[in-house]
Parts: structure tokens; sequence; C-alpha cells
């Protein structure tokens, strides 16, 4: 299995990341979609917006 960002999920584990990026490659105002795959045939996402209020986006997912 790989991870394009080298994340792997311990069972019973709790992981934090932070990913940051420049206005330049998402645009202010412009969708984004973080995605998650994990075993053989599950799937979380969740779409954000780049907001001009130059805060953190906080996405969760509970994998279990």
């Amino acid at each position: 299995m790989s991870s394009q960002h080298g994340l792997y999920f311990p069972g019973g584990g709790t992981v934090y990341k932070t990913f940051t990026f420049e206005s330049s490659d998402v645009p202010i105002g412009t969708e984004f979609d973080v995605n998650i795959d994990y075993g053989d045939d599950y799937n979380q996402f969740q779409f954000s917006e780049n907001s001009p209020e130059k805060r953190p986006i906080l996405i969760q997912f509970i994998i279990q």
C-alpha cells in the first residue's frame, strides 16, 4: 500500500496532519477535497473551500 503524503493510520490511534498550500495552487474561493482510501474498498472524502480569512480549515475523519 502506498501513501501520497506518507500517512498511515494505526488501529486505535489518532493522527494529526497539517498540510499547507499556496494560494497559487488552490486560489481563494476554490474548492478542494481531502480523500482517504483505506482497506480494500473503503474510502472517505470531504470538500472544503480556500477562504480569504487565512485561517486553518479542520477536516476530520473517523476510521473504525
